[in-house]
Parts: C-alpha cells; sequence; structure tokens
C-alpha cells in the first residue's frame, strides 16, 4: 500500500514509536506490504475499521493490541477509488493518508 503522511512530524513520531514497540513495527510493515484495505481487517494485521462522527469517511488502524493503545487515522487516497453510494469499495483503497495518531477512544 502507498502511505502518504500529513506532516513530516507525524511520519517521525510513528518511526520512533514503532522503534521501541514490536507491535507498532509489525503493523507499519503490515500497511506497507498490504495489497489493498481488506488485507489489513484481520486483528493480526492492524483490524483496520472505519470511523463515525468526526472522524465520517476516515478509518482506523491499531498500532498496539486492540483497545490498549494507538490508533494510526488514515483517509483513504489514490485515483482508483470507487464508492458504492457513501461507503468504499474496500478493494479499490491502495493508497492511504496518515492524518493523526490518536487513541481516539479515550476521553
Amino acid at each position: 500500500m502507498i502511505i502518504h503522511w500529513k506532516r513530516e512530524k507525524l511520519r517521525e513520531k510513528v518511526e520512533r514509536h514503532a522503534a521501541s514497540n514490536h507491535i507498532t513495527a509489525k503493523r507499519m510493515k503490515s500497511i506497507q506490504s498490504a495489497k489493498s484495505f481488506p488485507d489489513l481487517r484481520p486483528v493480526s494485521q492492524g483490524r483496520a475499521h472505519f470511523l463515525n462522527g468526526e472522524y465520517e469517511g476516515c478509518f482506523a488502524i491499531d498500532l498496539e493490541a486492540k483497545n490498549n493503545g494507538k490508533r494510526l487515522i488514515c483517509i483513504p487516497r489514490g485515483d482508483d477509488l470507487k464508492k458504492d453510494g457513501k461507503k468504499y469499495i474496500e478493494e479499490t483503497i491502495k493508497e492511504l493518508e496518515i492524518i493523526e495518531i490518536s487513541d481516539h477512544y479515550k476521553s
């Protein structure tokens, strides 16, 4: 999968986190080697899932164990993106832009 970064400092922050956390390092390798969004759906690959609310149209990928840690907030990108109504056709998501690292479930 092609990865774009919203900001260079964000890329550096994720890389530092990956250097000290083996699960995060594994997730980043999974993202890089994925052919499309469905490859990232299994828990072992990051449990990619679409979001609602203020993050409507975005999806998250776990960087650590489920419900325990940080997630990447991403938006689909690329010229080949297709939608069925308001939903993306998942197989057409072959590029993403990482816009935030967050634990968006914490208050």
